[in-house]
């Protein structure tokens, strides 16, 4: 294997930039000692690159391939290229921009001579493959100093704020949970692949370079950073292994965290592979961290793959429960409730609707009408059962247009149905009471830190729903017939009048201020059983 000096490596890829064959939006930043490094790995070493038009934007780019340590190319492309789609939906997920593979041709002068496609036939002396990703720049959390000891660049981190360790906990638990469920084991989580966005206020996680994406959810490859592989990697070569070996990985940095960068039975931060990966082996506790904590990095990193979380949403549930308030999480536990209750609102909102203001509402029978109703219900069941929110939405709007439909039929055969004038409120009242419940849950599905502060701190959602209602009595009492003829000159005064009379929208908001009420006085008293219940 060639040993290449650093200022050869930057005089080949300043050759390679001259010829315009890299990235066209940015070019390596320069200092009085050569390129600005940023970082070296076993693979790779990491340059920053600035943007062309704007110096102040700035890039991380990853150079593979020097010492002849490369990646083999179909395993690049679908490890980078998993890595950039994925980073499409997930703040926490470093952000891949651009990549590319060049097969650079050399003189013995280390001269650039030409650049072949991956088809060519390549000489086999003075081929040089190399491989560049264009990613953003944030800064990694773990850092070694001159003497090569390891050190914290978070002082929240370095403090052992535990606060802090949840924050990123959760914040990497999403990565990894998305990765997963696009069939993706990262294979390489550990501190040094951890970033943190100080404008964002987010960790990430990057490196996706020995990455596997499955069929199935299932590899056998060995792949591994030493004391961070799972032991069924380290110690069962080519046995078949899945996404619980990225929640060992992931449990032990966690520890790292939690022990002064201490691996468990170490000194520091150089495993003991000896007594880790021994048989049935248990993680003593770290130094720090609340007992809760603790045992989830204990059950993260068991020794057999069976008694771990088995999948990142599992574990991401555990966390929300310390990282978030208690009640929140209880709302969370129990959301089916609200989908169930919201559901029937709707539906019983449908009916009053068309036996009070609206009777005109139908839905005549059709092939094509039961085509779609059917799977439709059939589907919210299912996503319901399985603890799935995509269905929903679909479901009630089916659900409403089953009652519409079945409402058609009676009236086809019984020739019409009773009108209850002065219950005109009932079905706004009831359909608003449903939405706010089911919007409710999708606000619950959600584990975007930035959007649940607002729902969960002070009861935040459920004192703008009161708020919604007090403002239609407001409205009703303002664009009422006392008034009407005051305010028509308004614009859609008339129109708004007329809708506060015919759906007696007072009434409608009175009727949904004491829902939330009641709603929320149950959920409180549901939550202080289930807390004297759990000690």
């Amino acid at each position: 294997m060639f040993l290449w000096s650093r200022k050869e490596m930057e005089d080949i890829l300043l050759q390679l930039e001259e010829r315009g064959q890299l990235f066209e939006r940015c070019r390596f930043c320069r200092r009085k000692d050569g390129f600005s490094l940023l970082g070296t790995g076993g693979f790779a070493c990491v340059y920053e690159a600035e943007n062309i038009r704007d110096s102040r934007k700035r890039y991380a780019l990853k150079v593979i391939g020097f010492g002849d340590k490369y990646v083999e190319s179909d395993a690049f492309q679908k490890s980078v290229s998993a890595q950039r789609n994925i980073g499409r939906y997930r703040d926490s997920m470093i952000q891949i921009y651009d990549y590319k593979e060049l097969c650079v041709e050399l003189d013995r002068n280390n001269q650039v001579i030409s650049i072949l496609s991956q088809t060519e036939k390549k000489p086999e002396q003075n081929c040089l493959t190399l491989q560049f990703i264009l990613m953003e720049k944030c800064r990694p959390i773990l850092a070694y100093d001159k003497t090569g000891n390891a050190y914290l660049t978070c002082q929240e981190l370095q403090e052992r704020d535990e606060k802090e360790i949840l924050k990123l906990a959760f914040d990497i638990g999403k990565a990894l949970s998305l990765a997963h469920t696009k069939n993706v084991i990262h294979r390489d989580v550990k501190l040094e692949n951890i970033f943190y966005d100080a404008g964002k206020k987010v960790y990430k996680l990057g490196d996706f370079g020995i990455a596997k994406v499955t069929d199935n959810g299932m590899a056998s490859t060995m792949a591994y950073t030493k004391g961070y592989g799972a032991p069924e990697i380290v110690t069962g070569p080519e046995e078949q292994y899945d996404n619980t070996a990225d929640i060992y990985s992931f449990g032990i940095l966690l520890y790292l965290l939690l022990n002064d960068l201490q691996f468990p039975d170490s000194d520091d931060y150089h495993s003991n592979t000896a007594r880790q990966y021994s048989q049935g082996y248990v993680l003593p506790k770290p130094r720090y961290g609340s007992e809760k904590l603790i045992a989830m990095v204990i059950r993260m990193c068991r020794y057999e793959p069976e008694e771990r979380y088995q999948n990142a949403d599992e574990l991401l549930d555990e966390l929300e429960g310390l990282y978030l308030d208690s009640g929140y999480h209880y709302k969370k536990q129990h959301r089916n409730g609200a989908v169930a209750v919201g559901s029937l609102f709707l539906l019983a909102g449908t009916v009053m609707l068309k036996l009070t203001v609206h009777p005109e509402l139908s839905l005549s029978p059709s092939v094509w009408l039961y085509i779609i109703l059917v799977p439709a219900l059939l589907k919210c069941v299912w996503d319901i059962r399985r603890e799935r929110m995509s269905g929903i939405v679909l479901g009630q709007i089916a659900g409403v247009a089953g009652v519409i439909h079945i409402m058609t039929l009676i009236e086809k055969y019984n020739g019409s149905l009773p009108l209850y004038s002065g219950y005109a409120w009932s079905g706004p009242a009831f359909i608003s009471m449903g939405v706010i419940l089911t919007f409710q849950v999708f606000i619950l599905k959600e584990r975007d830190r930035k959007v649940m502060p607002y729902y969960f701190k002070a009861n935040f959602y459920w004192i703008c729903m009161f708020a919604f209602y007090l403002v239609l009595i407001l409205h009703a009492w303002t664009f009422g017939p006392a008034h009407a003829s005051i305010l028509r000159f308004l614009p859609m005064g008339e129109w708004m009048s007329e809708i506060a009379v015919r759906y007696d929208i007072a009434k409608v908001g009175i009727a949904g201020a004491i829902f939330v009420l009641l709603w929320n006085v149950r959920e409180w008293v549901l939550r202080f059983i289930n807390k004297k219940a759990n000690g």
